[in-house]
């Protein structure tokens, strides 16, 4: 995959600008373009015509204007690396419908994760989770260490055409970032195994994956070649993939976990968090979510 055009959201505070100096690093390492987009909107002055000369206008035109200035102070303070930047405002009410719509000037998104004690992401970080056909990437405050890896997770034993197409979307995305990082790539499967029957021991967990790499030797093996991947590269771990990924990616210091998004849609899909949403939750790196093409 090539990541020509990275579109950044800009932090609201300045007191945080993490999405920018990511972006910088992986567009100077990829050669892509930035557009740095800082977006306002206030419900009171919705109604207020974009050129009009009452106070509402007038109004909305200032909240525009200090929010083009918190991204020239963002340019400012932040070390370019040559790399090429344009950076607008927008009036929009609903982010993750922009993205939407615009999709297609677009090969990757950059935004800070905004996580609290209480709550993980907020509205605007779930609904462009859900929603946006461009990967996207969610980023902490955690430093990206040399040579630190990139994790991408698989679902080697779906025969639905979707999830292998997502595996492979998966795989492509963080070989290419991998490669662009100088980082070596490693892999993470977790076997499902019943809770219940490991409870009562009708099953042991180290045979189900012993017996899972019998039993899928080929895959395992072109999954290797393709990859240029070790076997200690490949992990495959048997429990929820919500204990084992974040265990994995702790474990080998991760600073960049690559996951498929496959949600529920509708008013269930708004109620009732997904597997890859319990997954978000417990991931102490860096997140890169891709929906399927």
């Amino acid at each position: 995959m090539n990541i020509k055009r990275i579109l950044v959201i800009a932090d609201q505070s300045r007191i945080r600008n993490l999405a920018l100096p990511r972006a910088v690093k992986l567009a100077a390492a990829t050669g892509a373009a930035l557009d740095l987009v800082g977006f306002c909107y206030d419900p009171q002055l919705a109604d207020a015509p974009a050129g009009g000369s009452g106070a509402p206008a007038r109004a909305r035109r200032a909240l525009l204007a200090a929010t083009h200035a918190r991204l020239d102070e963002m340019l400012a303070d932040t070390d370019l690396q040559q790399v090429k930047v344009t950076h607008r405002t927008v009036w929009c009410k609903w982010l993750h419908e922009w993205v939407v719509e615009r999709h297609a000037d677009y090969d990757l998104i950059v935004k800070t994760a905004h996580r609290s004690a209480t709550m993980f992401y907020t509205s605007t970080d779930w609904h462009l989770l859900r929603t946006s056909p461009v990967p996207l990437m969610l980023v902490g405050s955690r430093t990206w260490e040399k040579r630190a890896p990139i994790l991408a997770t698989l679902d080697l034993q779906s025969r639905h055409a979707r999830q292998r197409q997502l595996n492979e979307q998966v795989l492509e995305l963080a070989g290419a970032v991998a490669r662009a990082l100088d980082c070596p790539l490693d892999v993470v499967y977790a076997l499902p195994v019943s809770p219940v029957l490991r409870e009562l021991e009708v099953v042991e967990p180290a045979g189900e994956v012993r017996k899972f790499h019998r039993q899928r030797r080929d895959l395992l093996h072109d999954l290797a070649t393709r990859f240029d991947l070790a076997p200690k590269q490949i992990h495959i771990r048997a429990g929820a993939p919500e204990n084992v990924i974040p265990a994995v990616a702790r474990r080998r210091n991760a600073q960049l976990v690559v996951m498929g998004m496959i949600g529920r849609r509708g008013l269930k899909g708004i109620l009732i968090g997904n597997t890859a949403e319990k997954v978000l939750q417990r991931l102490p790196a860096d997140v890169l979510a891709v929906r399927p093409a």
